[in-house]
């Protein structure tokens, strides 16, 4: 994303930067996550996401996966990684990380705590 708003400010194309500066802003801002009673809903901008807690394999504090793959809202450091269904994941920062997991922890029976993070019991 960064080069696609710093590339056009080098060729004199201060409106493609500012276009994609605008873009980036509607689709991420303003974020709201919200453990609702049918799932995790996650709003972002023009985004809205549910997540059902039955298709949650794992919570994890941090970044997730240390390949970066994972599709990522947030842009702090105190993120949490959730993944679900086959291979899916995504990357959040909510206001209380601590109040957030235990939240998700007493929603999804099928995964257990092991260290800070949730995960599949087997």
């Amino acid at each position: 994303m960064l080069v696609t708003i710093v590339v056009p400010l080098f060729d004199g194309l201060y409106w493609g930067s500012g276009l994609m500066l605008l873009l980036l802003l509607v689709c991420a801002y303003p974020q709201s996550y919200e453990t609702a009673s049918d799932g995790l809903r996650i709003r972002a901008g023009l985004i809205r996401k549910l997540i059902p807690y039955a298709a949650i394999t794992a919570v994890c504090p941090g970044s997730g996966r240390p390949s970066g793959l994972a599709w990522s809202l947030a842009l702090s450091l105190d993120r949490v990684s959730i993944q679900y269904g086959t291979g899916k994941e995504i990357v959040i920062a909510p206001a209380d990380q601590n109040a957030f997991m235990a939240d998700v922890a007493m929603r999804t029976p099928q995964l257990v705590k092991r260290g800070f993070d949730l995960v599949l019991s087997i």
